[in-house]
């Protein structure tokens, strides 16, 4: 993980979950994106990685 301020840290990370949000609309499965959700604090890498992958 690269090293970056804290509070750049949680905005990406706040920016990174509104866009999943938006994305998520138009998804069937809502529990899917509460699953992959969970990643996006620590994990915002695999996140992404899942999202694109499904």
């Amino acid at each position: 993980m690269p090293q970056v301020n804290e509070m750049s840290w949680d905005l990406i990370s706040l920016l990174i979950f509104f866009m999943a949000f938006i994305f998520a609309s138009s998804w069937e499965n809502i529990l899917q994106l509460s699953y992959k959700t969970g990643f996006i604090a620590t994990k915002e890498y695999f996140f992404f990685v899942d999202f694109y992958a499904s």
